[in-house]
């Protein structure tokens, strides 16, 4: 599953960069942002969460943001990326 992927790697990512910083001698914390859509109607999961923290890491999230149709209105349910032509809302600056 890729969302499984996606986490281990962040897990890696962190421990790798953990590692070199203290190689380094720095006294910094690394901090991870995965961005994603949020689905304000996901049941079940938690989807809808705007901020979570990523399990097994100190310093990584995931930052959901809501993803809006051509005409502006607010998606609120998941659609498969092939199925709709979806534009980020205004937290990001991409159009279609």
């Amino acid at each position: 599953m890729q969302i499984v992927y996606i986490l281990d790697q962040v897990r890696a990512l962190e421990k790798e960069m953990r590692t070199r910083i203290d190689q380094q001698g720095l006294e910094i914390k690394p901090q991870i942002l995965v961005v994603t859509r949020l689905i304000p109607d996901a049941k079940g999961t938690t989807c809808n969460q705007r901020l979570e923290k990523i399990n097994g890491t100190t310093n990584a999230q995931i930052l959901r943001v809501p993803f809006k149709q051509k005409n502006g209105e607010l998606l609120q349910q998941w659609v498969s990326r092939w199925t709709s032509k979806l534009v980020c809302s205004s937290m990001l600056d991409v159009t279609g």
